[in-house]
């Protein structure tokens, strides 16, 4: 069931980012931002509610330093930050994760 495979990925996403998940990560600082970012929930829950793409993660190590590196790409700051409701936005966010975790988002819809 859907609602099944969301608690999947929120489950999946927590355990490797803990209480930082879904969280915009402040590269400067090196520290996770303490507010929850809807647009970040979007990508994580999309993408990893699918058992295919979770199953790939046998260890999440690199997951968490791929993830937290994103934050240097500024068209994925940008996607999270400024307009996150336009479809340029969705779309650069959504194509920048999906590289991130090797998943071609064509393949999945």
């Amino acid at each position: 069931m859907l609602c099944d495979e969301l608690e999947e990925s929120v489950k999946f996403t927590t355990s490797f980012l803990g209480k930082n998940a879904f969280r915009k990560y402040l590269y400067g600082d090196s520290v996770f931002e303490y507010r929850f970012n809807r647009a970040i929930y979007d990508v994580f829950s999309f993408y990893f509610s699918f058992p295919k793409i979770r199953s790939k993660f046998i260890t999440t190590d690199k997951l968490y330093t791929d993830y937290v590196n994103l934050y240097m790409n500024p068209d994925f700051v940008r996607a999270i930050e400024v307009t996150t409701k336009s479809k340029e936005a969705v779309s650069t966010r959504f194509d920048i994760f999906g590289k991130m975790i090797g998943v071609d988002i064509s393949t999945l819809i």
